[in-house]
């Protein structure tokens, strides 16, 4: 008897999920500091999230890139495709071609402002390869 899929989970793909979720968050965190700097044009295709009124730090501010000509709407737009990804990474990040897709949110997050998460991005998309695949070369 199969169980069901909320059931069917291994630590492969907890993970997978823990990282596509911190990924997600962070990009509805970048939308939403985007957002909040109103309509105005990014001053190029890199800019930063928080605005440059913002300083918590010597210089420090948090960057991403855009090719959407409206920080407003860059913003909704990054939260939109970072909601995608944290649903995308816990619920069908297992199926077929689950991890490719992930890439392509996780791509697609990156050009619309949702932040420097590539990394980890492409990272969790490498794990998700081997869920539900036995690593017996590690015993």
């Amino acid at each position: 008897m199969r169980l069901p899929y909320w059931l069917d989970v291994n630590g492969t793909r907890l993970v997978v999920a823990a990282f596509g979720v911190l990924c997600g968050l962070t990009g509805v965190m970048a939308g939403l500091f985007e957002a909040r700097q109103g309509s105005v044009a990014p001053s190029g295709y890199v800019i930063s999230t928080i605005g440059s009124n913002y300083v918590s730090a010597d210089d420090f501010t948090y960057f991403a890139i855009t090719f959407v000509p409206n920080l407003f709407l860059t913003g909704i737009l990054a939260v939109i495709v970072s909601c995608l990804v944290i649903i995308w990474s816990v619920r069908f990040v297992h199926k077929k071609n689950g991890a490719l897709i992930l890439l392509g949110l996780s791509v697609a997050q990156m050009l619309v402002g949702g932040g420097w998460v590539i990394d980890l991005s492409v990272l969790s998309c490498i794990l998700a390869i081997r869920i539900g695949k036995p690593l017996n070369w590690w015993r």
